[in-house]
């Protein structure tokens, strides 16, 4: 009987004891750097009626990120449970209190514990933020912190805004929402970076993101830009009584704002044809042959590349007599290097000389601001010499115009028709005999004509093969090597290099008229060549520009061109 009473109140007493509901503030930290952030759980043991509320303060706010509720065993019954996550921004310096909370659980009014916020300091960024204001931004389990490469810059220059987004806790999807930066502007022609990289800050191992993108201001004055809104999604798990409740939490957080003074450009000296790109540039010019027959067409490729945005660039030809000029679309690219941004246009104009000579195409000016030395500057080619072979042909202004509109087809207009003829000279000798030698001739004129043509066609076939274009190129490459052994030997530099440029195009695939000399370094790697040589390459193209411009000593250099193309045509098959 005693053991069936002790059974029974075992049996009796987990029922009869009801758990106890329960409100439970759990904050990750309680001391925050203004500006800073961190995550807050509110756990309630049991069932909740109604709804709980927070209220911010100038120190604290509150932003709810999560709301899962779930069940366990407590106390032998089943007992609900709902955990709200929250992300705790740090305000205005102070200390704050933040509770107790009341609300109705299981039908019982129950009170949270009290949880006491203490914010210090200040992470007011601007463009130029102290070492101590950026290592305070970067605290806690997230941050994002927010520059920009120049916090003074000229209407018209390019800047670049970066956002830091760091996490040193396992973390998913990461969003940033950008401010809105009117008054500047986005620069279209410059590509957005996003880079992913890993750094120990304060002990801790942070994954972080760098986000850049390119603006310009087109009025002077004061820009404020906003903070950038970054989130992340962080998987949290946590045991409620028997089970293990897993919960995606969005956690946000806002980034710095940045202040800016945009500087107006001076109207002094100020040149005539400035169209308004702020940087630093130079401009190159070459041809991609430096011989061409008259009539036909030779490229002159210009490169203006530097730090900066280039917008509506004007790269204008002066005319020159004796040259017909056709412009081609320009190829332009901006990319941002290294937290600057980095501008590239390349225009083509197509040549064609009507007559032989030596021509002379003139230097060609491109004038800019240079926010570094606060003054307008230029940049201007080295003029090109172009030598034309072959007879003069008619300036096509002159001839008849046809097809399309903005379209124009050559016609022929010589006098190469043959004269008429009658009597004796047009019929000639009806006795010629069959096996005479003219007789044979005309007999076997069709034949040899089809001959030729098989042969020709077998060459044009041959031509627009990957074979035939190896072919073409091996020989050109071969005749530019030939040219810059002879012109380096004669002390024509200028013709060196051309030519040496020539073996670079043939040999790449590409114009290599332009390459600087870690261009044309990196190049010759990519295509496949010897590394040595690659780097050979660079230094001969720097000492023969060296000796045209720099007044450097050419000894041995004819030497060292001559050793540098048989190496690589030796061992670059």
């Amino acid at each position: 009987m005693r053991r069936f009473v002790l059974l029974l109140l075992v049996l009796l007493v987990p029922s009869l004891a009801q758990a106890r509901g329960s409100i439970e503030l759990k904050p990750a930290k309680t001391t925050l750097v203004a500006g800073g952030q961190t995550s807050m759980e509110i756990l309630v043991t049991g069932e909740l009626e109604g709804s709980l509320e927070l209220e911010s303060s100038p120190q604290v706010r509150f932003v709810q990120t999560s709301q899962v509720g779930g069940s366990g065993m407590v106390r032998g019954r089943v007992q609900a449970s709902t955990s709200f996550g929250f992300r705790v921004i740090a305000g205005e310096p102070g200390t704050v209190k933040i509770g107790p909370l009341r609300a109705m659980v299981d039908g019982r009014m129950i009170r949270s514990n009290q949880v006491e916020f203490t914010v210090t300091g200040s992470s007011k960024g601007s463009g130029k933020s102290s070492s101590k204001g950026q290592s305070d931004a970067r605290t806690g389990d997230v941050y994002a912190f927010a520059t920009v490469s120049d916090p003074t810059p000229y209407v018209g220059q390019a800047i670049v805004w970066h956002v830091e987004q760091g996490m040193a806790i396992r973390a998913r999807n990461p969003q940033l929402r950008v401010p809105a930066f009117a008054p500047l502007v986005l620069d279209p022609s410059v590509e957005d970076s996003t880079e992913e990289r890993l750094q120990v800050l304060d002990g801790r191992r942070y994954t972080i993101f760098d986000s850049r993108v390119a603006l310009f201001a087109v009025e002077p004055g004061t820009v404020h830009l906003g903070p950038a809104t970054a989130s992340v999604d962080v998987v949290r798990s946590r045991r409620t009584g028997m089970m293990d409740l897993r919960m995606s939490e969005a956690m946000p957080f806002d980034s710095n704002a940045v202040e800016l003074t945009v500087r107006p450009l001076p109207r002094e000296g100020r040149p005539e044809g400035f169209t308004g790109s702020v940087g630093r540039y130079r401009l190159v010019a070459a041809l991609d042959s430096p011989t061409v027959e008259a009539g036909a067409t030779v490229t002159l490729e210009l490169r203006l590349a530097g730090e900066g945005s280039l917008r509506n660039v004007q790269l204008v030809l002066p005319p020159v007599d004796g040259l017909k000029v056709y412009d081609e679309d320009p190829d332009q690219r901006g990319l941002i290097i290294d937290g600057a941004v980095q501008s590239q246009v390349i225009a083509r104009k197509t040549l064609v000389p009507l007559k032989p000579g030596e021509f002379t195409i003139p230097p060609i000016e491109f004038s800019f601001f240079n926010p570094k030395s606060s003054r307008y500057e230029r940049t201007k080619s080295r003029p090109v010499q172009l030598v034309v072979t072959g007879d003069a042909v008619v300036d096509p202004a002159v001839l008849a115009r046809s097809g399309s509109a903005g379209k124009s087809q050559v016609e022929v207009l010589g006098s190469d028709i043959l004269p008429l003829h009658d009597g004796d000279r047009m019929l000639g000798d009806a006795r010629r005999r069959i096996g005479s030698p003219l007789v044979l001739g005309l007999l076997l004129l069709p034949i040899l004509g089809f001959v030729g043509l098989f042969s020709l066609s077998t060459r044009e076939r041959m031509a627009g093969t990957d074979a035939g274009r190896e072919r073409r190129r091996r020989k050109d490459a071969k005749g530019a090597a030939g040219e810059a052994r002879r012109a380096a030997r004669g002390g024509d530099w200028e013709a060196a290099e051309t030519s040496l440029r020539h073996f670079l195009s043939a040999r790449l695939s590409r114009s290599g008229a332009a390459l600087s000399s870690g261009d044309a370094e990196a190049a010759l790697r990519e295509a496949g060549g010897p590394i040595d040589a690659a780097s050979a390459l660079a230094t001969l193209l720097e000492r023969i520009e060296g000796v045209r411009y720099g007044g450097a000593s050419p000894s041995g250099l004819a030497d060292a061109i001559a050793d540098w193309i048989g190496d690589v045509e030796g061992r670059w098959s």
